[in-house]
């Protein structure tokens, strides 16, 4: 039986030409556009009317790999009505998960399947009971809950979070995951993510968690409210269709939070953090034949402090370097790198730090190319002034600076070339 894109194949067909009306039966299967589309033992089909009625019911989707099957299933027009619904996206003898349901509808246009008093299960073993879902069966950005997080944790007790998937526009999306954590509390995290004009993609993260007042005296935390954010974003040829740059960059990656639990409380999974310096930088590079240029700030958050006021910061650091270059003697080449931060802190200290570098090398050839002796020597300055230091203490001790040099010689032999004869 051929109808436009789709056809059938059975053990049994029965086809009524004046009512344009199939009685179909054994080993039906619907192939739609080349692929198999689903399977049945009984349909009846009436051609007219786009409508059928097919039983037992069983569909996937050949792409995202979900499949449905049903007790019966009435199909009309572009829409499936469901009797004693099952879902899953795994293998259909033994599924990791599967959610059953007294009755459902699946619109094909949209790929939305809508299931009544779904029971989802783990294995075998009921784990969440809801009055409605829908859940969309291809791989396509779209609006919906996503699959939920659960664990239980001698800390937190059970741990449930629950993520919504936010997609109106193709050019953004949001992510928002309430979580409830039976002995602890609730809060909420959220990402936003963002595609610029230019194809660059800006994520943002935020979050919040409140624990509850009996966790707080029991470990005797510092925070009762936990929160943070971070972003990050990076882009290239910022500035390079206004100023005669090779090439350019910006990136950014900037993160604040109050407490490292923002962190664990991000996901259901046991994180360790070993560093509680968070670091959150601002970098831009251009590029102009040899010669490169970045601008630097990096700002640092100690967590293992009550106050960040006297953590160091680099605000900001400038570097030049000049890549390797021959020199008007034969010879002879060198570059430069020069380096200047200003490193502060609310309180305290803080200083100014310059430096240049000039590496020089010299070579020379001997016995027909076949070995190379040379020498290097490395000319180095550096400059350091405090800052917001005791007026007791002298200018002469506030600044610093030295002037250093290293030198080598070496030998070398390289026998990678194109010989006459071998």
């Amino acid at each position: 039986v051929i109808s436009q894109d789709m056809y059938v194949i059975s053990d049994y067909i029965k086809y009524d030409i004046k009512k344009r009306e199939a009685n179909i039966s054994g080993n039906i299967k619907f192939y739609r556009d080349g692929s198999l589309f689903l399977r049945a033992q009984k349909a009846f089909v009436r051609f007219d009317d786009d409508y059928s009625m097919i039983e037992p019911f069983y569909m996937q989707d050949s792409k995202s790999g979900i499949w449905i099957s049903a007790s019966s299933a009435k199909n009309e027009s572009d829409e499936y009505e469901f009797r004693d619904i099952v879902v899953s996206g795994c293998d259909i003898d033994s599924p990791i998960w599967h959610i059953e349901g007294s009755s459902g509808y699946y619109n094909q246009d949209s790929a939305i399947a809508s299931i009544w008093n779904p029971r989802i299960y783990i294995k075998n073993i009921p784990v969440m009971y809801l009055p409605y879902i829908f859940i969309s069966t291809q791989n396509k950005r779209t609006t919906g809950f996503l699959y939920p997080e659960l664990a239980s944790s001698s800390l937190d007790g059970f741990v449930y979070i629950q993520p919504f998937f936010l997609a109106l526009q193709d050019f953004w999306d949001m992510t928002f995951s309430p979580q409830f954590r039976t002995s602890r509390g609730i809060g909420i995290n959220t990402q936003a993510r963002l595609i610029d004009p230019f194809g660059e993609m800006f994520v943002l993260n935020a979050g919040i968690f409140w624990n509850n007042n009996k966790y707080k005296r029991k470990y005797n935390i510092e925070n009762q409210i936990v929160f943070g954010f971070d972003f990050s974003h990076q882009r290239r040829n910022l500035l390079s269709d206004f100023i005669d740059f090779d090439s350019d960059g910006l990136y950014l990656n900037f993160n604040y939070m109050n407490d490292l639990d923002y962190i664990r409380l991000q996901s259901t999974k046991d994180t360790t953090i070993e560093n509680r310096l968070q670091t959150s930088k601002a970098n831009y590079f251009a590029t102009k034949n040899d010669n490169y240029f970045g601008l630097y700030f990096k700002y640092f958050l100690d967590l293992s402090k009550l106050n960040n006021s006297d953590t160091f910061q680099t605000l900001p650091q400038f570097q030049y370097h000049k890549s390797l270059e021959q020199t008007d003697i034969k010879n002879i080449m060198y570059s430069v790198d020069v380096s200047t931060k200003n490193v502060a802190r609310s309180v305290g200290f803080g200083y100014f730090d310059s430096g240049i570098s000039v590496p020089i090398y010299f070579f020379t050839p001997l016995i027909a190319d076949y070995f190379t002796i040379g020498a290097n020597i490395n000319l180095n300055a550096n400059i350091i002034s405090l800052n917001n230091v005791d007026k007791a203490m002298s200018s002469q001790n506030r600044n610093s600076s030295y002037f250093g040099a290293t030198y080598g010689i070496f030998i070398s032999s390289d026998v990678a070339r194109q010989y006459d004869k071998i």
